[in-house]
């Protein structure tokens, strides 16, 4: 299934990101795409939701 990871940024409220990913469940989509994202993305970014995506 395709989950949709939206990410929320610490610095900019109003910066949201998107980024598609493919799992068998929201958690794993979620552990999926902060383990692809680079440690400096991440330092500004977090996730906020993963609602699946069809």
């Amino acid at each position: 299934m395709k989950y949709l990871v939206i990410w929320k940024s610490i610095a900019f409220p109003d910066m949201d990101l998107q980024t598609c990913v493919e799992a068998d469940n929201a958690d794993a989509a979620q552990v999926k795409a902060e383990a692809e994202a680079p440690e400096d993305f991440k330092a500004v970014y977090y996730v906020k939701e993963v609602p699946k995506y069809e």
